[in-house]
């Protein structure tokens, strides 16, 4: 199939990822810039399927999610992204290791050893995030540890933002928390 969306952008899609282009084209209606957004969305859930949320992807399949995220964001109906983004969800795609987005881990940029330490023995199981009026709370379930000795863990970190753009937030960390669960395994 092929998709003319109201910017000048041109998609087309069909069962294989590797299909995707991208090329300069005619306009078409809201009504199809929605039909397309729904297909957008249903291709980069698949891909965050396949790929274990991008940690797996190749080069071609991250380069394709990428743009399925650019077209995305050109088919944005709201003019300020940034201040229309209340809500909560579960992350099913990251560029980056889900874990590495939290301040803790940051910090492991400057102590590579420790980093890396923390890569071989740490997977991330869910990563869920609730917005609303100016906070951010991010759950990240951990699990530590080599067999026999796992663990699991909830990093929650709660940030506030002010809105400085469309496009742009500004974010202050107000605190972070380690949760334990009620019974490791």
């Amino acid at each position: 199939k092929h998709f003319t969306l109201n910017r000048g952008l041109h998609v087309a899609f069909s069962n294989k990822a590797s299909d995707f282009d991208i090329p300069p084209d005619e306009a078409v209606s809201s009504e199809d810039d929605s039909s397309i957004r729904d297909e957008l969305k249903r291709e980069l859930l698949l891909l965050g399927s396949v790929t274990s949320q991008g940690r797996f992807a190749s080069a071609e399949e991250s380069q394709i999610m990428a743009d399925l995220v650019s077209a995305l964001e050109e088919l944005n109906p709201s003019a300020d992204p940034a201040s229309h983004c209340a809500g909560s969800w579960d992350l099913c795609l990251a560029s980056t290791k889900p874990s590495r987005s939290l301040p803790f881990f940051q910090t492991l940029k400057f102590a590579p050893q420790l980093d890396a330490l923390f890569a071989d023995v740490t997977r991330t199981a869910r990563v869920r995030q609730l917005v609303q009026q100016n906070t951010v709370t991010t759950e990240v379930d951990l699990q530590m540890g080599i067999l026999p000795f796992q663990f699991k863990r909830t990093l929650v970190s709660k940030a506030v933002f002010t809105v400085l753009g469309p496009h742009l937030w500004k974010c202050t960390l107000q605190n972070l928390n380690v949760l334990t669960p009620k019974s490791d395994y």
